[in-house]
Order: C-alpha cells, then structure tokens, then sequence
C-alpha cells in the first residue's frame, strides 16, 4: 500500500525525499545510469563495526563545476542544456528519489562562492544504512567524471574523548593566581611561549574561531574573550550552545587560547585574542554508540560551521578557525570529509588560517576511515605530545600520526589544562562557584590544538601580512625535537619563540607565494622512541 502511495507521488518526492512511514523500494535502473557490478565488493563492510561510522542515508559529492543551489535539482539536471553533463547524476538521484542540497548553507556557500560541495540525502530507510549504502555510493562512483568528481560517505563526528572540565571537585584546593607568571602552566615553558610573550605579543588583533561541541557562556575566565560582536553561533539552531555536558569541551579549549590574564584559573596562550564561538554538534552527542540523527540537518554542520567563520566580517582582524572534533568510533581525521575538505580550501583562499586537531586513534591521519588518502587541505593538522621531563616529548600514544601532520603540542591527559594548585591539590579555581572551575583532566589533540591555535595568534600579531601557508611552513621549520617512531611522524615539537621570530621575518623557504597544498620539507624532527 505504501510503496504504490510513493509511486504515484513520481517526481515530487524527487526534491522532497519519501517522508515518515512512506518506504521507498527503489525501481529499476534507467537508460543513462551505469549499471552496478555485482562482482565488486565494498572495500570495507562497515556493518561489522562496533559503532556506526558514517551517518545513514547520506553521501556527499564535489562537482567538477560551480553549479548554483537554485539548479540543483534532479529535474533541472536532465532539462537544463546547460547543465546535461549532469544528466547521469540527476537520473541516479531520480532512482533513489534522493535529495541534492548545498553542503554548505545556500547563503554561506554562494557568499564564498564555494558550489561544488553537495550533499545528497536518501528517504529515511534501513535499507540505505551500512553496507547498503556503500554499494549505492559506489554506484554515484561509477558516474562519468563530467557529472561528479568525487563521491564519499559522511564521517560521523565524534567529541574528542578528552576528560571533561567544570566538575566541582570532591577534594579542597586553593585557587591558582595567574597574575602574569602562570603558576605552574607547565606546557606554557616547555612550548616557549613565556619567552614570545617578551616579544610583546598576546593576541591582539585576531579572532580564533572555535568549531567545537559547545562553551559555557559563563565562565569568569573567558567572559572577557568572548567577542561581543559574535557573541555565538549555534550553526543548527536547535541547542544552546551550553547544553549539557557539550559546553565543557569548548570552554577548555577557549581557555588554553585566550583565558584572560586575572585572578581566575590560567593564562590563555594568546590572552588579548578574542574568541568565535560556534557550536557544529547539531544533535545530542552519544560518543559511544556514536549514533547521530541529522533529520532535519541539510548540510554538513562541520563545514558550515567553518564557512560561517570565514563568511562573519570583523574590523581589521586576522581569523584563525580551530575544528575541533575526530570522527566517532575510530577517532580519525575529521578532514576525511568531502565538505569540510573543501570548506578549509576555501577558508585558506580567503586568508584564513585553519589549524584542526589530527585525532586521538593512533592511526595515519592522512588516510580516511576507509583508508583512502585525505588530500593535503593545507591545514595546520596538530598532533599530541605527553608530558616527560624536559628534554623529551615523546608522542602522545593515542595521537594519530602521519606525513600531514605540521606541528606537535602538550596534549598530557593529567597534567593538560592548569596545573597543580598551590598546596599540590588536582584543581585550580573556586570550590564552590563552576565558573571559575578548571581541572587537569584534558589534553590529547583537543589541547595540542588549541595551544597551536593560540600560538597562531602570537605569530599573526607580530606579522599580520602572513599567508595561511607561510604560517604552516613557519611552524613547520620551526619546531624542536618530538620522540617517535619513524613510521609515526606528528611534525617538530612546538616552539613558540622561534615560531613568533620568524613570523617577523619569514624564512626564504616560506615565501608569500607559497601554494597551500605545498609539500612539506621540515628539517628532520624526530628522536628514536
């Protein structure tokens, strides 16, 4: 009964996808679609996972054109002269009476002119979860190249699986002043950045835009960072970006960045920046199963988010975007996305500097969750260190890894956010008031990132003419030695001082004209394990 109801709606649900109880059984390939092959396996049966890795019933797509939102319709590809190399693409959407939307929201995307990231959605039914829909995008894959350039499923996000801040703490600690030394910010000494801040610099100027899982409005650390312009951007709308136990990732990273030099807490890396807030998660996060509905969610909230930084204006300012998230349940590279490939491309065209956390799998972050090569975004991609003495930084043994990875950072797990309080206890900030709460207990990529992020900051400041690339190939060349495998690269250990010098004046290798996607040739970093 339901099916013949489908059928007789025909094209409409072509731009409206099948709805509710309404399940689609898809019909029978049509002249001009390439005809699946049943003897090619998917590279990888994912429904033996132990936790959704890709978001059902969506895929994405980068076109070989700019085509407008207003013609991305399955219909206006077939009738439309000017649009028939997409003749195949709009038949294979009409089979599965799929929807094709902008990635990037339709305002966001023409603003920045970004019209090759699509996403398409497919009517909300089991049959085109998993493996159903690896064999459907492989068939969007066999597209002749006029039609599509690449086709890729949907990576589900993950919150970086650091320790949460904001508890009230069990056990009584004294507040840790940081009027100017830091207390014992342990990783402020061993990056440097005690000696950069002699050089005068602290953030003025630039705005880090955080892309994270959501920031507690209220902390009397960073009240004074956030911008009062931007005061916040909830890219779905639909949540608070303070809800539930999202705002805490946020705000320890905020604080690692731009924690304002007071009574409270610590001393951000860049303390004079001031800080975008903008909350991606667009569903309540469930890191374990790992499980996200996007009914209702468009477009891919990651890259959006990104395009919302680049596309906010700000009075004579440098921007930094900081993406903070991995992909669920093998925590990669969130780059292995289509859209969010193409949104940092963008935002480096237009003078931004992206820096995003590599992830906390112990896996190549050049590669996706299926293996395949992330391509080189020009993003600063960050990896972790832990925390030894002070002649060794060894790699985080959660941090991934590989020939992308620009810098490393502090990432401890215990030792991370603040450090110890006077009298030794585990917290730093008031017992009783949440708002001027830290703990130790962060770390990984999530705080590598952020402390490269603030570093950024530092170098925009002393040199505010920096291309995106030089600032990548500055830390690049800059960084001291990080103890790893060889076969586990994650850059040159971060040194802010030197960064911030040479940020001044800029070394031969690290031209203005540097290419985004240049390869790197840093000076060998590594120290056998």
């Amino acid at each position: 009964m339901m099916n013949a109801r489908c059928a007789a709606i025909g094209l409409a649900l072509v731009l409206t996808g099948c709805q509710d109880n309404c399940r689609v059984t898809p019909p029978a390939p049509q002249p001009g679609i390439p005809a699946a092959d049943p003897a090619k396996p998917a590279k990888k049966d994912l429904t033996k996972q132990a936790c959704p890795m890709f978001v059902d019933n969506v895929l994405e797509l980068e076109l070989p054109f700019d085509l407008n939102p207003d013609q991305a319709s399955p219909t206006a590809m077939i009738q439309s002269p000017n649009l028939s190399a997409l003749s195949p693409l709009g038949l294979l959407l009409i089979k599965y009476h799929a929807r094709i939307q902008p990635s990037i929201r339709a305002p966001r995307a023409l603003k920045l002119g970004l019209l090759r990231a699509y996403t398409v959605r497919f009517p909300p039914s089991s049959q085109f979860a998993s493996k159903q829909l690896l064999t459907i995008r492989d068939e969007f894959r066999r597209l002749p190249a006029t039609a599509v350039k690449r086709v890729g499923l949907v990576p589900t996000a993950g919150k970086p699986d650091d320790p949460l801040l904001g508890s009230v703490p069990t056990t009584t600690a004294s507040a840790a002043s940081n009027t100017g030394d830091c207390g014992t910010q342990w990783y402020v000494f061993r990056t440097k950045v005690d000696s950069a801040w002699k050089s005068g610099v602290s953030g003025r100027n630039v705005i880090v835009a955080d892309v994270d899982w959501g920031f507690s409005k209220n902390h009397n650390d960073l009240v004074d960072a956030w911008d009062p312009a931007h005061s916040e951007i909830d890219i779905c709308g639909n949540h608070s970006i303070s809800t539930d136990l999202d705002e805490h990732h946020g705000t320890g990273v905020a604080a690692q960045i731009a924690a304002r030099e007071n009574k409270y807490g610590l001393k951000g890396i860049a303390y004079n920046a001031m800080i975008w807030r903008i909350k991606a998660a667009c569903f309540n996060s469930d890191n374990k199963s790992c499980k996200q509905d996007w009914t209702g969610v468009n477009f891919n909230p990651w890259a959006d988010g990104i395009a919302a930084a680049v596309t906010e204006t700000c009075d004579g300012c440098r921007k930094v975007v900081l993406l903070e998230t991995q992909t669920c349940c093998v925590n990669g590279n969130y780059e292995g996305s289509i859209a969010v490939q193409l949104a940092i491309q963008k935002a480096i065209q237009n003078g931004v500097v992206v820096v995003v956390a590599a992830g906390n799998g112990d896996k190549p972050a050049d590669l996706d969750d299926e293996s395949d090569a992330i391509p080189n975004t020009g993003s600063i991609l960050v990896g972790a260190t832990a925390y030894r003495d002070a002649d060794v930084n060894p790699r985080h043994d959660l941090s991934n890894f590989g020939k992308l990875v620009t810098v490393a950072a502090p990432g401890d797990d215990d030792r991370d956010l603040t450090a110890t309080s006077a009298n030794g206890g585990p917290f730093c900030g008031s017992t009783s008031d949440p708002n001027d709460l830290y703990t130790l207990k962060f770390g990984r990529t999530s705080g590598a990132a952020a402390k490269v992020a603030g570093v950024v900051a530092l170098m925009l400041e002393k040199n505010n003419k920096l291309t995106p690339p030089q600032v990548k190939c500055i830390l690049c060349r800059s960084g001291d030695a990080v103890k790893t495998e060889a076969s586990k690269p994650i850059g040159g250990f971060l040194n802010a001082a030197r960064a911030v010098e040479m940020a001044a004046a800029p070394p031969a290798e690290c031209p203005s004209s540097l290419a985004p996607d240049f390869e790197m040739t840093c000076p060998p970093p590594t120290t056998p394990p």
